[in-house]
């Protein structure tokens, strides 16, 4: 894919320039206005579809947990963090082991998802 303007080889852009610079797109306002108006609608589907006996298992599954999601808003993923002020040195081997370890669990992931698609 090309290049946009003031975009670097990295895929990001220049200090001071937008990625976006014309904002949201025309009518951008109105389409998330017209959804908004008929979420409830759309809340209702869901909940049909929860409630479905003879819906499969997944797809009530699949509204049921939408429904929380949008109630509740979707579950808080815990996140170990390495304390990024500290040099590889001050790091135990275990320490070092780890972050190898999820660093190329995290590469095995993208490419496994780059397969897929």
């Amino acid at each position: 894919m090309p290049l946009r303007k003031g975009q670097t080889n990295s895929g990001s852009f220049k200090k001071g320039v937008s990625g976006n610079p014309s904002g949201l797109p025309k009518g951008g306002l109105a389409l998330r206005h017209a959804a908004r108006e008929r979420s409830l609608d759309a809340l209702n589907v869901l909940i049909k579809v929860m409630e479905d006996e003879g819906a499969t298992n997944r797809d009530r599954a699949y509204a049921a947990n939408c429904v929380l999601d949008r109630a509740f808003g979707k579950p808080r993923q815990e996140v170990d963090m390495v304390d990024k002020t500290r040099k590889a040195e001050e790091l135990s081997d275990e320490q070092l082991v780890q972050i190898i370890s999820g660093a190329a669990q995290g590469a095995r992931d993208a490419y496994d998802k780059a397969k897929l698609n």
